[in-house]
């Protein structure tokens, strides 16, 4: 079974979204639920976006399997892919 990635910059996709929306988001769980859940935030423009490049030809069956990381700005880039093992 072959492996393939998507690596692709959506910052120029990026709307203005309310820097405190994150942490509201993270501060409304944590009560709630009984643990912190650190809260990546994404415009439906950019979701769209992603979810438009992946390749029709993927999917998740017992003869593959395929996932989507969304990161946070500071760590994403094509650099992060040589951190990750894939199986």
């Amino acid at each position: 079974m072959a492996t393939s990635i998507l690596a692709t910059s959506y910052s120029e996709l990026r709307l203005t979204l309310s820097p405190e929306l994150a942490p509201m988001i993270e501060t409304a769980i944590d009560p709630r639920f009984g643990f912190a859940v650190k809260t990546l935030v994404r415009a439906c423009p950019v979701i769209e976006a992603i979810a438009q490049d992946i390749p029709t030809d993927w999917r998740n069956d017992t003869s593959m399997k395929s996932d989507v990381m969304l990161l946070w700005d500071d760590i994403a880039g094509p650099e992060v892919l040589k951190q990750l093992t894939i199986v």
